[in-house]
């Protein structure tokens, strides 16, 4: 599944809501800089 982003607006724009599932990014971070899982989930 490929990361991605959800952005919510309410109340004339007054409430806002974002998720984000970032897997692959992380995962991607986590091999360039050569981290520990652990590491990178903090």
């Amino acid at each position: 599944m490929a990361d991605y982003l959800v952005r919510a607006l309410a109340c004339n724009s007054q409430v806002r809501a974002f998720a984000a599932l970032t897997t692959e990014t992380v995962g991607e971070a986590q091999r360039r800089h050569q981290t520990l899982p652990v590491t990178s989930a903090a």
